[in-house]
């Protein structure tokens, strides 16, 4: 029991309280600070008033036995790390006053399925949700303009994600290892498929590049994917080294104007049969194929 009159709670003020099962945050406190309840590995159920507006970075980190929190209507920022390895954390909304999610926020969180993401968020931070192997379904808000990398990293039961045209920006292994994911459409403002995005996609069978796309990052598509063919948009004009390195991909169409062709490239793409080289092409690199 914390007394009503108590307005600051310090920083790490039960920090490893392991036997720590059930909190009750005074109406007057209006920020959770840092550590503040990290490691206290049994609290189940914790109310937040609506006089606080951040929680800080690591408050509830490795909270393992937190099953579901409800962020009120008054919280603003929630920083890096807050509920990181809440391995029992089940769903989590967020209130539209919500604008900005620190990176790793929810990193770990493989029990978390329902996540309800705020309409005020302009970035979604690295590794926010990596490790989230249960997720199923995710929709983006359209407030967001850039995805950061390994924002979705690992999260192995993804099977769709809504992605609105107000991104313009996607990180490298944003989606690396979400092995249930089938298809994606890229918003059509993204220029850049960055390094590794889709590595370990193992049920991936379509993707969708838009026609501004100019560069192809390394690794794109490293691993494991029954993905057979990709078209590339003529806007590309070079793919950088190991872009589908030892890729079980089997057909491959290259624009027009395209220029060059970087070293491994295609390397060790057994299953490679056809690939058409326009007359464009004016440098093919080492071990590319």
């Amino acid at each position: 029991y914390i007394p009503d009159d108590v307005n600051i709670i310090g920083s790490g003020a039960f920090e490893g309280c392991k036997s720590l099962n059930n909190v009750i945050i005074p109406e007057r406190v209006n920020k959770i600070l840092s550590d503040t309840f990290r490691k206290c590995k049994s609290l189940t159920n914790i109310i937040i008033p609506n006089s606080v507006t951040i929680i800080e970075q690591r408050a509830f980190s490795h909270c393992k036995s937190l099953v579901n929190i409800i962020i009120p209507n008054s919280v603003t920022v929630i920083e890096d790390y807050a509920f990181y390895n809440c391995k029992s954390l089940s769903s989590i909304t967020f209130p539209n006053s919500v604008n900005k999610i620190g990176c790793g926020a929810f990193e770990g969180c493989s029990s978390l399925v329902e996540v309800s993401l705020s309409n005020s968020i302009s970035e979604i931070e690295h590794d926010i949700f990596s490790g989230c192997s249960s997720i199923i379904n995710l929709a983006i808000p359209n407030s967001v303009i850039k995805i950061g990398y390994s924002a979705f990293f690992g999260c192995s039961s993804l099977e769709q994600i809504s992605i609105p045209d107000s991104v313009i920006s996607l990180g490298h292994d944003v989606f690396s290892r979400c092995s249930s994911l089938s298809n994606l459409i890229i918003p059509h403002k993204i220029n850049e498929i960055r390094s590794s995005i889709f590595q370990d996609c193992l049920s991936l069978t379509q993707i969708t590049i838009p026609n501004i796309v100019e560069i192809i990052g390394r690794h794109v598509l490293f691993g494991e994917t029954i993905l057979n063919g990709i078209e590339l948009p003529e806007s590309i004009k070079t793919l950088n080294n190991n872009s589908f390195i030892e890729h079980d991909i089997n057909t491959v169409i290259i624009p027009n104007n395209f220029k060059s062709i970087g070293p491994d490239t295609f390397y060790k793409c057994s299953l490679l049969t056809d690939i058409i080289i326009p007359d464009s092409v004016t440098s093919i690199g080492e071990g590319a194929f």
